[in-house]
């Protein structure tokens, strides 16, 4: 023992001084166990980490450095043999692997790559010689058009029509007319490029800032994150400017303006980051580098997050979080100390955390946050891309029949966004959905290819046009499997150069955070052929720049789900392109959206072809681009098991057709004994599984409540209820869920919508 603890002093894991007098003691039930302990000793790499040089810590994996914090420490044994210091962030730029600015968070174990809190960036006011000044606070009855209008006819001219996404409204005239402190508006222009506000930025920021609570409703891809995120920013930054001015007069109380000031509440991991993400790229400017954002997610560790929130000299100004890990994160006690200055909170995505369940949950979070707050007051904001009347009762029920109304879409727009071009491709069955979706891919991919060599010859190519596309499909199996087999295809594929084959990731609820993370970076960062294919997991305010198609395998099971699925593309002035590849069962789908003034450019029937004995090769590529699909297929090597799963669970995730579509369960599933082969699966039986969930037999009566969307017990009712298209891989039945009682949904729940998603 003496041995291994003198070895660990001479590498500086442990004073020399303090190497037998105040180490502690470790046991061991074999010399071997000690070997083990002392090789992975022997494989940490000693590193200083910025800030305070007191803090060390290890990483055997990574040298980045990720900036120490006065002496923190904390070593956590990842089973790997790698020992990583998760101390907070120092108070510099430092630098990480890839030379960008970040700042360690003390989230390593989790986080290790995110900025939640960043310290450098570009310096602010006092550099570009702008002084701020007392912001206007006295806002009833001002209008941002108004006064654009206002400012056009001052100057002698008239205010420029809407542009796409964009109002009439510059940035500037925030900072204009004193609405906006300088530094944010500095940092919008200047920093972020936000040189005109969108439509539903120019409505909401002046209620928002007026103190109203708030029901939004506005198109995907239309900037409701800045909408709500510049206003929270601006009632941290007010905070920070009367705490200056109270230290100078002497008259600063630390209970009055110390602690959390703004949450926001997100359905989705990924989009938590995304949002607290921006939110730190706004702030990393000037004086506002003083604001702390925390991102607040499960399926992670909760003592480091609570640690970087709460544990140090700075407690966080913002919390980003979703519903599960911010009701936990709540019961811890003495934490609601830090909520008592709580000014607002965002319900973010609010149709889809009723979706999968949250009502009960937010209702309790409300409860907490209304105990902790001064007077029990605060602000609420609801933001939606679609209100019926569920939200609508939720939205009277979280803010009040007072709460004010900003509706972005009039009522004879349709709600999908009018920038992206739309088609679908009807199929037989899924046995053709497969060579359907490889053909959109394969040709968009080559028109792309086309298009930018037919416009720069040689020439510049830094205009070229990007493809980045996002396939949705229904299960998680079936994700993984069609990566594999569209990796195979595309190598395959000898029209396409070595360079121009495209990158294909996964993501989706049963990769791990840090897995999903890395996939969802990946696919942000690269400007070279892309797809991401994924589940519902990213289908809702998630910001991927460039995205230039989006590829449905089959319907979604309403159309919020589409037109949020589509929306990932032509964000913000840009436009798309989005194919739905569905069977011809589906095709009532189709007046769905129609019905909601969503219509189709192109309706086509997908015809299937085979290579005649003596065709010229090239003659028939529909035929060759199923053949190379049917070679990726067998070089794909899959477990027959998990392959029936894979087979049997996409087909039962659209049992719901049955009832809602009418279709009669022994056609579909007869239509679809040739899709089994497509996987190299023949004379395949149908499960009972599946039989029952189609009705196969037509034996039996129907569940009450089992196909129905909107009755008590029925498919996302949030009170235990089934769920039909949630057919779980894992059990290989379908899943019932319990959100009331489900308290802690973001851990590593296999029934969480994370999890599966």
């Amino acid at each position: 023992m003496l041995r291994l603890v003198s070895q660990a002093s001479k590498r500086g894991l442990i004073p020399l001084r303090q190497s037998v007098a105040s180490a502690p003691l470790l046991r061991f039930n074999s010399i071997a166990s000690a070997q083990r302990l002392f090789s992975t000793f022997n494989a940490c790499q000693y590193d200083d980490r910025g800030g305070n040089s007191r803090n060390r810590s290890f990483d055997y994996s990574d040298r980045s450095d990720r900036g120490g914090y006065g002496g923190y420490k904390n070593y956590k044994n990842n089973n790997n043999n790698n020992f990583r210091g998760s101390g907070r962030g120092g108070r510099g730029g430092n630098q990480s692997k890839n030379g960008s600015n970040r700042r360690g968070n003390g989230q390593s174990d989790f986080d290790a790559s995110r900025n939640t809190s960043r310290r450098g960036g570009p310096e602010g006011d006092g550099l570009l010689g702008k002084e701020d000044y007392e912001r206007v606070r006295e806002l009833d009855g001002v209008s941002l058009i108004e006064l654009a209008k206002q400012d056009a006819a001052a100057a002698g001219g008239e205010v420029e029509e809407d542009t796409g996404d964009f109002s009439k409204v510059k940035t500037e005239l925030l900072s204009k007319h004193k609405i906006l402190s300088q530094v944010l508006v500095n940092s919008l222009t200047e920093n972020r490029k936000y040189l005109s506000l969108t439509e539903v930025q120019s409505q909401t920021i002046v209620p928002i800032l007026r103190g109203d609570s708030v029901v939004v409703r506005a198109k995907t891809g239309t900037g409701k994150t800045a909408a709500f995120s510049i206003p929270a920013i601006q009632l941290v930054l007010d905070d920070i400017i009367t705490t200056i001015k109270a230290k100078k007069e002497g008259t600063f109380d630390k209970e009055t303006h110390q602690g959390v000031k703004a949450i926001i509440v997100s359905p989705t991991r990924e989009l938590a980051q995304q949002i607290a993400d921006e939110i730190s790229a706004i702030t990393a400017y000037g004086p506002m580098r003083d604001i702390l954002t925390v991102c607040l997610v499960g399926g992670v560790s909760r003592a480091p997050q609570l640690r970087h929130a709460f544990g140090g000299s700075k407690v966080a100004d913002i919390i980003v979080a979703t519903p599960g890990r911010l009701y936990d994160v709540l019961q811890e006690p003495g934490v609601g100390d830090h909520f008592k200055n709580i000014k607002i909170k965002v319900l973010d995505e609010a149709d889809r955390l009723l979706d999968i369940g949250f009502s009960e949950q937010l209702q309790d979070i409300d409860s907490a946050l209304s105990n902790f707050a001064k007077d029990g007051q605060y602000q609420t904001l609801l933001f939606s891309a679609t209100i019926d009347r569920r939200v609508r009762d939720f939205a009277r029920m979280e803010l009040g029949r007072n709460a004010k109304v900003v509706d972005t879409v009039s009522a004879d727009e349709p709600e999908a966004h009018t920038l992206v071009e739309q088609k679908a491709i009807i199929c037989d069955s899924w046995n053709e959905v497969y060579p359907a979706t490889y053909l959109e891919v394969s040709d968009a991919l080559k028109g792309v290819i086309a298009e930018n060599s037919e416009k720069h010859e040689g020439d510049d190519m830094k205009d070229d046009k990007i493809f980045k596309s996002i396939i949705f499909m229904p299960t998680v199996p079936s994700v993984d499997h069609f990566a594999q087999v569209l990796r195979a295809a595309f190598k395959l594929d000898e029209d396409l150069a070595k360079e121009l084959k495209p990158r294909v990731y996964t993501l989706h609820g049963q990769m791990t955070q840090a897995a999903r993370q890395r996939a969802a970076d990946e696919f942000r960062r690269l400007k070279t052929p892309t797809i991401l294919i994924t589940t519902d997991v990213v289908a809702r305010g998630m910001d991927f720049p460039s995205v230039s198609h989006v590829f449905q395998m089959g319907s979604p099971r309403d159309v919020a789900s589409y037109v949020h699925r589509i929306g990932r593309t032509g964000r913000i002035g840009h436009h798309g392109n989005a194919s739905l590849i569905i069977t011809k069962y589906e095709k009532q789908y189709l007046k769905l959206l129609e019905n909601r003034k969503i219509k189709m450019k192109d309706v086509r029937v997908f015809k299937h072809s085979v290579a005649e004995e003596g065709e010229e090769e090239g003659s028939n590529p529909v035929a060759e681009h199923q053949s190379r699909l049917k070679t990726a297929f067998d070089f794909v090597d899959a477990d027959a098991e998990e392959t029936i799963k894979l087979v049997e669970g996409l087909l039962n995730s659209y049992a719901y057709m049955r009832k809602d579509f009418g279709v009669n369960g022994r056609d579909y599933l007869d239509a679809h004994n040739q899709f089994t082969q497509l996987f190299n699966i023949k004379d395949h039986e149908w499960s009972p599984r599946v039989k029952e969930a189609w009705r196969f037999n037509n034996g039996g009566s129907q569940r009450a409540g089992f196909w129905d969307s909107r009755g008590r017990g029925g498919n996302n009712s949030g009170r235990g209820g089934y769920r039909s298209g949630d057919y779980n891989e894992n059990t290989s039945r379908f899943a019932s869920r319990n959100y009331k009682n489900n308290d802690r949904r973001d851990n590593n729940s296999k029934r969480n919508f994370d999890r599966r998603y």
